[in-house]
């Protein structure tokens, strides 16, 4: 009986050794920095940089083991367009702006890029990540210098009889990034990070598909959503936005992160057994 006691805790004992091998760290981390956005009203980067808001990301990350991380963030920020940055005759006639603010909650990958090639711990940690976002968004435009809801106006005619009902304010994105973490002490570690979002929606901007004749908006939606909607009065079914490619956004951050229990850059047990097991 004592010997099968014995044999049980062993066999206990390796599947934690296996299992609980690398202590898993958890840090939390206030990022502050900058948002853009690219999409039917940003003519280029140029354009996209020209148009920077605040953002604000809470994230809670846990080192799975040396080289891969799993973290929860939380982001708020605004992201806008105007044609009236462009170059091209086109869009400066078409005259389009919107400013739509976002509220994402995201599940990101990490991957530790040195700790790939080497297992000590070093205070600079470039890393790659990769996730997944629900995001919601809600884009307003300037008429007569107030800012109104672009969605519950259907200026692309959605909801009129024999158009699409008015497009969802939630959708969901990818998120790709990377990013560098320094040390400072044994609890805090300064971060940078660049993300990039490819959302699954073609309306953070309220502009994807073909006009509508202003008279028609005007008849249905009446002259706000026809002003907004219509600003060359030109035909039913003539290009307004491209429909092909969805609408995205990118963020640069810079974060304070602290890091529960001792951090592996200052002795900690990350890289040993933390499971006793008995000596017999």
């Amino acid at each position: 009986m004592i010997l099968k006691i014995k044999q049980g805790l062993f066999f206990l004992c390796l599947f934690l050794s296996q299992h609980l091998a690398i202590t898993q760290q958890l840090d939390l981390g206030l990022y502050l920095g900058a948002a853009n956005y690219n999409g039917d009203l940003s003519e280029n980067l140029s354009s996209s940089l020209n148009q920077n808001h605040p953002m604000v990301n809470v994230q809670v990350r846990l080192d799975v083991d040396p080289v891969f991380s799993l973290k929860l963030q939380g982001s708020q920020l605004t992201i806008s367009g105007d044609d009236a940055l462009a170059t091209n005759p086109q869009f400066l006639k078409r005259n389009l702006n919107f400013k739509t603010r976002i509220y994402e909650l995201a599940l990101i990958g990490q991957m530790q890029i040195l700790n790939l090639f080497r297992m000590e711990p070093m205070r600079f940690s470039p890393y790659l990540q990769m996730g997944f976002a629900y995001v919601n968004f809600h884009p307003t435009g300037i008429y007569n210098g107030s800012l109104v809801d672009l969605q519950a106006l259907g200026t692309e005619g959605q909801g009129m009889p024999g158009y699409p009902d008015k497009y969802s304010l939630h959708t969901t994105a990818y998120v790709f990034g990377a990013g560098l973490r320094y040390h400072l002490t044994s609890n805090l570690s300064l971060g940078l990070e660049l993300n990039l979002r490819l959302s699954n929606t073609d309306y953070l901007d309220d502009a994807s598909g073909n006009y509508v004749a202003y008279q028609e908006l005007l008849r249905f939606k009446g002259r706000t959503a026809a002003d907004l909607g219509n600003k060359i009065n030109a035909r039913t079914g003539q290009q307004r936005a491209n429909p092909k490619s969805n609408d995205g956004y990118q963020t640069l951050g810079l974060g304070l992160h602290y890091h529960f229990g001792k951090n592996p850059l200052f002795k900690n047990s990350l890289f040993k057994n933390p499971v006793r097991c008995p000596s017999f």
